[in-house]
C-alpha cells in the first residue's frame, strides 16, 4: 500500500520538474540499474541529480562516484560539472560517494574514470544549468 503524501503547488511543480528532469539527465551513469531512483527536494537545496547538491547560500556539493587513487578524479569530474554550471570553484565541496549501485560501475581500477566519465558529468551539469535557468525565466 503506499502511503499518500499531500503536496502544495509549489512542491508539485518542484517535484514535477525535479522527476522530469531526471528523465532528461538519463542519471545511469553506466549503471545497470534501471528503476527510477526519486530524488529528494527539501526547502534549502536542490537536487537535479545524484551528484549535485545545490544549496540555497550558493554552496554547492558534488558527488564523487569513483574513488581519488593519485589521478585527481575528484577534482577533475567534480570540475566537469561545475565548468558547465559555471559555478565558482570557491563555492565547491567535493564528497566521496558510498558505496552504491545507484552511482553505477564505481570501479577505478584501469585509468578509465575520466574517459567513461567525463561526458555523463558535463551533461549532468549542462541539464542543471539549463533546469536553473528555465526556473528562473518562470
Amino acid at each position: 500500500m503506499t502511503k499518500i503524501q499531500n503536496l502544495s503547488r509549489r512542491n508539485f511543480v518542484k517535484v514535477f520538474g525535479l522527476a522530469s528532469g531526471g528523465i532528461l539527465l538519463g542519471c545511469n551513469a553506466s549503471g545497470t540499474k534501471k528503476e527510477f531512483i526519486p530524488i529528494t527536494t527539501d526547502e534549502d537545496s536542490f537536487v537535479p541529480n545524484l551528484f549535485i547538491n545545490l544549496k540555497k547560500d550558493g554552496k554547492i556539493t558534488l558527488i564523487a562516484s569513483r574513488s581519488e587513487m593519485g589521478q585527481g578524479i575528484r577534482t577533475s569530474l567534480a570540475s566537469a560539472i561545475a565548468d558547465e554550471l559555471e559555478a565558482d570553484w570557491s563555492y565547491i565541496s567535493v564528497e566521496q560517494a558510498t558505496g552504491d549501485e545507484k552511482y553505477g560501475n564505481q570501479n577505478t581500477d584501469g585509468s578509465r574514470s575520466v574517459r567513461t566519465m567525463l561526458e555523463p558529468m558535463r551533461k549532468m551539469g549542462a541539464t542543471a544549468k539549463m533546469m536553473l535557468i528555465a526556473a528562473a525565466a518562470t
